[in-house]
């Protein structure tokens, strides 16, 4: 039979990243259940592009974030905002390279970072 019962969860780890498995009890009840959790990590950067401006000798980046990104640094030199959540910055790079992006909320919090491998 099917029904709605109030569960009470027990608290979940989500430091870390992968599969977890969390019980919690039934109210007024002595059963006990239990659900399969993915904790994934968030990914406030994406869609990064570049464009290579050989004159310049410098690239031009381009990211999209998730829309509580508020700033956004790379190489902790801030990106500046275009609007629809897209974010710019000419730079020189090094083909091969690793850079960072940061991402931060209203409150400079900072909410998250990526690596990202200069390919072009």
């Amino acid at each position: 039979s099917k029904g709605k019962e109030i569960v009470t969860w027990s608290a979940i780890n989500t430091s870390t990243i992968g599969d977890k498995k969390v019980s919690g009890k039934i109210l007024g009840l002595n059963l006990y259940a239990s659900v399969n959790v993915k904790v994934v990590a968030v990914q406030y950067i994406k869609n990064i592009s570049l464009e290579y401006y050989p004159t310049l000798g410098a690239y031009l980046v381009k990211a999209e974030s998730d829309n509580k990104v508020i700033r956004t640094s790379l190489n902790n030199s801030d990106m500046y905002y275009k609007g629809n959540n897209i974010f710019q910055l000419y730079t020189v790079l090094t083909k091969g390279s690793t850079v960072t992006f940061n991402s931060y909320d209203a409150t400079n919090k900072l909410l998250g970072q990526m690596k990202y491998v200069v390919e072009k």
